[in-house]
């Protein structure tokens, strides 16, 4: 009998989420009819939501009702009856805390996560010994090895864009579907992870000149205040062929648009990731090139480029060009 309940809790950010789908379809490889359910940080419901191997979903809203200690039992009280001491195993991505308590305190059989302070509270701690299991997709899915007793098929991150229903997604496609449309992203949560606002705009100009239009996404404060200083750089004739989605869009709905855009531009962020899912071509910029081992998109897996050291337009460009043409 493979209809088993299995628990995957990720209460980290976009990106993070995405990568746990190879842990998903694992699951779902090895136990054809089991259900996966997911709980995941309230913003980032729709990472999780669609992507495929993922059955139900439940928001914990760390900002709002689940804050604190009332809100985490109120979490609790609500969740399901029916799933309740009915989880066959729990996946703890990152060891989190707060994740492992849930775990424990919904009854799961049987409890997996990486070492952490609240260790006793799981049933079997994986420390991951294999050398070449760098990248962090392999780190979040080899905490099945204790479960399915073998390492893990090594997969894309895999997002049904095609179920997202989103009007402004669709009316944009609609605009502009006669052009070449290139996304951007540009900034992050960290300042250093960024492209410099002038090679930005540089980027921008260069695209545009190749009669390309151009898609900025992100979101947050940090971002309105970067794409109004990349906007004042451009010429007003510029400014018609870049489109501003800051804050735009949802994660569904970012999805659609990144199927539609002919390819990405990025820094190492969750959209970079999103748009390797739904088979985008992405050239990945990292200016921390420590960080390439364990987040970049692998190129046995996706269309991808990564700039690690040449970060001239030219050379960006370029790479996006190679994966296009």
């Amino acid at each position: 009998m493979d209809n088993k309940v299995f628990l995957v809790i990720n209460l980290s950010f976009f990106g993070d989420v995405l990568l746990t789908n190879a842990l998903c379809q694992n699951l779902k490889i090895n136990y054809p009819n089991s259900k996966i359910i997911y709980i995941v940080s309230k913003p980032f419901y729709e990472a999780a939501f669609y992507q495929y191997g993922v059955d139900e979903v439940f928001e914990f809203d760390k900002k709002g009702k689940n804050k604190g200690f009332f809100g985490f039992f109120k979490f609790l009280n609500d969740f399901p009856k029916q799933y309740k001491r009915k989880i066959d195993a729990a996946f703890i991505i990152y060891a989190n805390e707060r994740g492992i308590l849930l775990s424990y305190l919904l009854g799961a059989k049987r409890r997996i996560s990486g070492p952490r302070n609240l260790d006793f509270l799981l049933t079997e701690v994986y420390k991951n010994n294999l050398p070449d299991r760098t990248y962090m997709q392999d780190a979040n899915m080899d905490l099945l090895i204790p479960y399915i007793k073998k390492i893990p098929e090594i997969l894309p991150i895999r997002y049904d864009w095609q179920r997202v229903q989103d009007d402004f997604a669709n009316e944009l496609k609609e605009k502009y579907k006669n052009e070449e449309v290139i996304g951007l992203c540009a900034v992050s949560k960290k300042v250093e992870k960024d492209i410099p606002i002038n090679t930005a705009a540089d980027i921008v100009k260069r695209l545009i000149k190749d009669n390309k239009t151009v898609f900025f996404f992100g979101n947050g404060d940090r971002t309105i205040e970067y794409s109004k200083q990349l906007t004042d750089l451009l010429t007003n004739e510029e400014k018609e062929k870049f489109i501003n989605l800051t804050n735009k869009t949802s994660i569904g709905a970012l999805s659609v648009l990144l199927k539609f855009c002919k390819g990405l531009i990025s820094i190492d962020t969750g959209t970079m990731h999103l748009a390797c899912a739904v088979r985008c071509p992405v050239c990945a910029i990292f200016y921390k090139t420590d960080m390439i081992k364990r987040w970049a998109p692998r190129k046995e897996l996706y269309t991808a480029q990564v700039v690690t050291d040449d970060y001239s337009v030219d050379n960006i460009i370029n790479n996006l060009y190679k994966l296009l043409y």
